[in-house]
């Protein structure tokens, strides 16, 4: 009870004890008043301004609120080249429903800096609307910059089989958007695979006038396994550099296929022997033919299925016809020393003529072995090569897998020229994959046994059915076992054994199929 009468003699008090005057400090008569900014444009384009010349915009600021705003200042950011204009930035603005005029106007200039192709920036108007104290106005203005658009940006080439011959092409637009010339200076590409690249491009550097364009073709071309990623990078004056477009491929095997053989009983090899029929030569010879027996015994533990074939003349035509197992005396009467012509020691155009001349029509079978066997003891003194030699000799056998070349000649040091000489036999060797022998040697025996088995490498040779990928994993298996013992000749898609696999054998090859749009 007594908390209920203090507290009326308190209101009674201050009821009685107040004037007028202290009343309305205590009471808002206009509950909700505020002031409230509105800036317009909140964006504002200059447009295409030319350099060193200057556009003038503007925007308003008011106040829609019902009391005075009172704007502090107006700060300007961004890129260089936009001005404020107006003088007096701290002012007061009172309410639009009071004085529809009361509104205020911002001059903002906007120059290009040199340069630059785009600016942008932001003035921000400051108040004392709590609600939005800070009333942002963002700028922007272009110069009469190039700009370059390269299109397609990115190029997915998609997944594509392994192949040969199946590349894929893509034009590249080049294209000027931008309002002044644009001047391509470099064109750069950059491949993680090897499987992409530029196969068509123009002539810098290039002037593109406005809206102009031109094209850079890239060529996808899968012939190995693997992604890639291509990177087109142009260099020109467009304000922003280098211009960089992507483009990506992937390349996969169309499969893995298996393939099944069997080690003939005998296999065929037709050997060539070229020979010089100069007068130093007849010791040579006399060697040679001594020794032929062990030569032709070293080629019967393989196979029988030889043949044999001595050239000494300018025509070609072998001197005894075409030597088999069954050919009496063998090698003896073939060779027969002195008999001149004008290739004695150009055996290049000897072995060349023989292969193609009529006279030998049977010599060379399909898919046989052909050993080209060069006897000398002086250098090749005709005008063809030893690149020539292989090429005849390929177009005559009509393929490269099967043709090999040998030497039987001088040392490097002996018969009384140097070896520098005899460079093209040398080359002949290297070439075709054969052996060189010394002429000079007493130990004639082991090397026709070289010689020999030089002829039968190659004779385990099998042609695969589909096109092989020499870049991925091959393996090969005899009678059930994996066999290290061979290599793969990407000229013939064959399979080839250092070692023939015995008569009978079983013999099976996994391989990458490689399709081919040839």
């Amino acid at each position: 009870m007594h908390r209920f009468i203090g507290l009326a003699i308190v209101t009674t008090s201050l009821l009685s004890g107040c004037s007028d005057h202290e009343f309305a400090e205590l009471i808002d008569p206009n509950p909700g008043a505020a002031p409230r900014i509105l800036v317009e444009p909140a964006d504002l384009s200059f447009g295409v301004v030319a350099e060193g010349a200057e556009e003038i915009r503007q925007f308003t600021i008011s106040n829609t609120g019902n009391t005075t705003l009172h704007v502090d200042g107006i700060r300007l950011t961004g890129d260089a080249g936009f001005t404020i204009l107006s003088y007096g930035l701290d002012f007061e603005l009172e309410p639009l429903a009071d004085d529809p005029t009361n509104v205020r106007v911002i001059d903002m200039a906007f120059t290009p800096a040199p340069g630059a192709d785009l600016s942008v920036g932001l003035a921000t108007v400051f108040s004392d609307d709590e609600t939005n104290p800070e009333a942002p106005v963002t700028l922007e203005g272009l110069a009469p910059a190039p700009f370059l658009v390269v299109s397609p940006d990115p190029h997915d080439f998609g997944e594509e089989w392994v192949s040969i011959g199946c590349d894929q092409d893509q034009a590249l637009t080049l294209t000027n958007e931008g309002l002044e010339d644009l001047v391509i200076t470099d064109l750069a590409y950059l491949d993680t695979s090897g499987l992409m690249d530029v196969t068509q491009q123009p002539t810098l550097p290039l002037t593109l006038a406005p809206g102009q364009s031109s094209e850079v073709n890239v060529n996808f071309d899968a012939w190995t396994a693997g992604s890639s990623t291509g990177t087109l990078s142009v260099t020109s004056n467009d304000p922003r550099g280098v211009v960089d477009a992507v483009q990506y491929g992937e390349a996969t095997h169309a499969g893995t296929y298996t393939e099944a053989f069997v080690q003939p009983d005998e296999m065929p090899v037709d050997i060539l022997f070229a020979i010089d029929q100069s007068c130093s030569m007849d010791a040579r010879l006399t060697n040679l033919q001594a020794n032929f027996g062990t030569f032709i015994d070293t080629i019967d533990d393989v196979t029988s299925d030889w043949r044999i074939g001595v050239a000494t003349n300018d025509d070609g035509c072998f001197n005894s016809g075409i030597i088999d197992s069954g050919t009496a005396g063998y090698f003896n009467g073939a060779v027969v020393a002195g008999s001149g012509g004008s290739y004695t020691e150009k055996l290049f155009n000897v072995a060349s003529n023989s292969l193609t001349a009529g006279c030998n029509a049977g010599f060379m079978r399909p898919g046989a072995l052909l050993h080209i066997v060069f006897v000398s003891d002086e250098y090749e003194q005709g005008s063809l090569t030893a690149n020539n030699m292989m090429n005849n000799a390929i177009s005559a056998k009509g393929t490269a897998g099967l043709v090999k070349m040998s030497t039987i000649g001088c040392p490097a040091s002996g018969c009384g020229i140097a070896d520098g000489t005899i460079g093209e036999y040398l080359d002949a060797v290297n070439i075709g994959g054969g052996v060189r022998l010394d002429i000079t040697s007493s130990s004639w025996g082991a090397q026709v046994e070289d010689l020999a088995s030089a002829s039968l490498t190659g004779l385990g040779r099998f042609e695969l059915q589909n096109l092989a990928d020499p870049g991925a994993r091959m393996t090969v298996t005899v009678n059930g076992s994996a066999s290290s013992d061979w290599y793969y000749d990407a000229g013939s898609n064959s399979i080839l054994f250092d070692t023939p696999p015995p008569a009978g054998a079983s013999i099976e090859v996994t391989y990458r199929i490689v399709l081919s749009c040839n």
